[in-house]
């Protein structure tokens, strides 16, 4: 048989070795959020985050106070359905929306949530979506000329609330992503660009789903792609 055949093992024990990647893969999942979260950060708190985008994905956003569930839609503004140019039922209704730029990050902060079993779930380093408007974009404009954002972790906190925010920047020691994190990025993107993940995190609900919004429901939930067996 040729030295060069690769392509079989024997023995049982890859049969185990397979089966206990099965389980931590079914255990990741049930334990993932069916989501990418946003970062959040309230007045005075802080954390350490690295981009793993470097450059913003822009679009409109518009705050919806009274909708159920979440408050924050994507304006539909350029959207085509069936080929044809569709208006925005939330610019429709008088809600103006906002200019936004959109990351996908590192939060080194600890995370603590339910899952959808009910249990409590701690995790660190999620991938999150960090959204921002003009005039933080500007500023990480202005970092991103002296210095690529993907190559050193930030420390970013916040001052204020409402139009009184404002965001502080300090940028760490530069160093390269771990294995794990490296790995982490690539089992998450999947065999997509992570911009492309971030342009399906965040695109718009469907001209039907934004006028059930508007009527006060909620829009069908995306699906999870979830883990392949």
């Amino acid at each position: 048989m040729s030295a060069l055949s690769k392509w079989f093992k024997t023995g049982y024990d890859e049969v185990q070795k397979y089966s206990e990647e099965l389980d931590r893969k079914q255990a990741e999942a049930r334990n993932r959020r069916s989501f990418i979260p946003n970062l959040i950060l309230r007045d005075g708190e802080s954390t350490v985050i690295r981009f793993i985008t470097d450059e913003p994905v822009t679009f409109r956003e518009h705050y919806l106070p009274n909708a159920q569930g979440r408050k924050f839609y994507t304006c539909l503004e350029g959207v085509e359905e069936n080929g044809e140019a569709v208006e925005c039922p939330f610019c429709s209704s008088g809600n103006k929306p906002s200019f936004r730029g959109a990351y996908l990050v590192i939060d080194r902060g600890t995370d603590t949530w339910v899952d959808k079993d009910g249990k409590q779930q701690t995790a660190q380093n999620q991938i999150k979506i960090f959204k921002q408007g003009i005039k933080v974009l500007k500023v990480l404009d202005k970092i991103r000329s002296k210095r690529e954002l993907t190559e050193w972790d930030i420390e970013i906190s916040r001052t204020g609330s409402g139009t009184d925010t404002s965001y502080n920047f300090i940028p760490e020691e530069s160093y390269s992503l771990t294995d794990k994190e490296q790995e982490q990025i690539r089992e998450f993107k999947g065999d997509k660009t992570l911009i492309d993940v971030l342009i399906e995190e965040i695109k718009p609900v469907t001209f039907n789903e934004a006028l059930t919004v508007l009527g006060g429901g909620r829009p069908a939930p995306r699906n999870d792609s979830g883990i392949g067996f």
